[in-house]
């Protein structure tokens, strides 16, 4: 069991970490499908809509481009908003059991995550905002200014950063390289990559993971 002898942050982004954005798009797209939009249409103005917002998924930008083709169609805002409202399911199995272990060792979770509101509102009726010490939402792909602010306000800590996209575990080592980062990586080999430090196929291997770098830590300290 880890002791609280060093102070620790643990900043996770949200999509392909804790929660199973793969299988939630499917559904999603389903969702647009029953309003009686075609899944090309779907996925044409999906991608203009990230496109127009910077890079982040905006629904009602979204909804706005359907709007020119599709007028009738039939209640999607209410459709998607019951969607979100199941977005616990999509948790992995491991989200949960992992944030446990972060409270019961005293090792706060901060979450971050590209998006909009409607990022939000996922994360919210996922049901692990309670989990979390904070959370912030970044209206860019980056994530920089906001760990950048998250480290100055614990300057003292250690710091874990988990993320499943390599290009943002890269561009989070070439600013912050005192950061220990972790790619969760559940359909590949535990191989590490260039702009990581360690590769984890699920979050009991990261929980192992961090145990063992923090009691390589306190040796050190």
């Amino acid at each position: 069991m880890i002791r609280k002898k060093i102070r620790v942050t643990i900043i996770s982004d949200f999509d392909g970490v804790l929660f199973d954005i793969g299988r939630f798009k499917r559904d999603y797209a389903r969702v647009f499908s029953a309003a009686g939009i075609p899944i090309r249409d779907y996925e044409r103005t999906y991608k203009k809509a990230k496109k127009e917002t910077r890079g982040v998924y905006d629904m009602a930008q979204h909804a706005a481009f359907l709007k020119q083709k599709y007028p009738a169609a039939r209640d999607l805002r209410v459709r998607i908003a019951e969607f979100l409202a199941r977005s616990r399911q999509y948790l992995y199995r491991d989200a949960m059991p992992f944030l446990l272990w972060c409270a019961s060792e005293r090792l706060p979770v901060v979450i971050v995550s590209a998006g909009s509101s409607f990022q939000r509102k996922k994360i919210n009726e996922s049901g692990i905002r309670s989990r979390a010490r904070s959370l912030f939402i970044t209206r860019t792909p980056s994530k920089i200014n906001v760990l950048r602010g998250i480290m100055r306000q614990n300057p003292q800590d250690v710091f874990f950063y988990l993320d499943d996209l390599p290009a943002a575990l890269e561009e989070v080592r070439k600013n912050f390289p005192e950061i220990k980062t972790i790619r969760i990586s559940r359909n590949h080999r535990e191989k590490k990559n260039r702009g990581m430090d360690i590769v984890a196929s699920n979050l009991s291997r990261a929980r192992s993971i961090i145990s063992s770098l923090l009691y390589e830590e306190r040796k050190e300290r």
